[in-house]
């Protein structure tokens, strides 16, 4: 049996710390900065969102356990970075400046991704 590979790397367009929107899914319209990335499963923890429920089994420094909210993760197609100034999501493309170093810029406004 042939294992299907899956695609490996990081999408261009999504970096830690964007403010993105959720476009797909329970989220859907939801913003938050982007916590954590995970490149070979293509899934990103956004800040506050996908909140799921933990259960922390008992130990010696929290003898009755707990349950803990924690944040899940979404995949990489369902959201989009935000647009500052319109607050919508927005598609971004890569330039090279004069000094040759690529930058991210939104495509309707052209401002740079900071």
């Amino acid at each position: 049996m042939i294992k299907k590979t899956q695609q490996q790397g990081r999408s261009k367009n999504i970096r830690l710390g964007d403010t993105v929107i959720v476009i797909a899914g329970k989220e859907k319209t939801k913003t938050g900065k982007i916590i954590k990335y995970d490149t070979a499963t293509q899934r990103v923890l956004v800040e506050g969102l996908n909140m799921i429920t933990k259960r922390i089994k008992p130990n010696a420094q929290n003898p009755q356990g707990k349950l803990e909210k924690i944040e899940g993760s979404i995949h990489v197609s369902n959201v989009m970075l935000l647009d500052p100034t319109t607050q919508k999501p927005a598609r971004v493309r890569r330039i090279k400046t004069q000094e040759g170093k690529t930058i991210r810029q939104y495509k309707k406004s052209n401002q740079e991704v900071k």
